[in-house]
This record gives structure tokens, sequence and C-alpha cells, in this order.
């Protein structure tokens, strides 16, 4: 490939990177709050301190939950190349078909 060709992947390589970095990150967050909750907070003495971490836990579900929608968020276009639709597969060969 000569360095002047433009790379028509590039796109939807970008596009699905950062899908994949979002959800990796909300799910990190999601994990690691429910270590923090079942780890720590579950064995605390007092149940208004309980309580209180709990509700923090909760808060940041929400928040991995909103990076994961706002990564895998619908776009106004999609790139060429970004997947392969039903209505672009081959249904009108005969079964048994070669070629």
């Amino acid at each position: 490939m000569a360095a002047n060709d433009e790379n028509i992947m590039r796109d939807s390589l970008v596009i699905k990177r950062s899908m994949l970095i979002g959800t990796m990150l909300g799910t990190s967050l999601f994990c690691i709050t429910k270590i923090f909750d079942y780890g720590f907070s579950n064995n605390l003495g007092d149940q208004y301190m309980e309580v209180k971490l709990n509700t923090v836990g909760q808060s940041m579900d929400f928040v991995s939950f909103i990076i994961i929608l706002i990564a895998c968020r619908p776009r106004k276009t999609w790139p060429a190349f970004f997947t392969l639709g039903i209505n672009e597969l081959d249904f009108g060969r005969e079964r048994g078909a070669n070629g």
C-alpha cells in the first residue's frame, strides 16, 4: 500500500476501538464497585455507614452503565465496512450451489 492511499477501514476501526475501550472502562468500574461492596462494606459493624457506602456503590454502578451506553450509542452515519448486515448476505444462491 502506498503512503498516500487512504485506509477505507480506518473510520470503522476507530469506532470499534472507542466502543471496546468504553465497554472495558464501564465493566471494570462496575466490577471494582462490586468487589468493594461485597469485600468491605458488608463487613462493617455500623449499619448507617453500610447504607451510606451501598448508596455510593449504586451511584457508581449507574455511572458505569452510563459509560457503557455512551460508548455504544447509535451514530447518525456509520462508516463503510463497520458490520455485515442481513441485507448484504447473498441469499439468492440455491442451497448446495458452489460459487
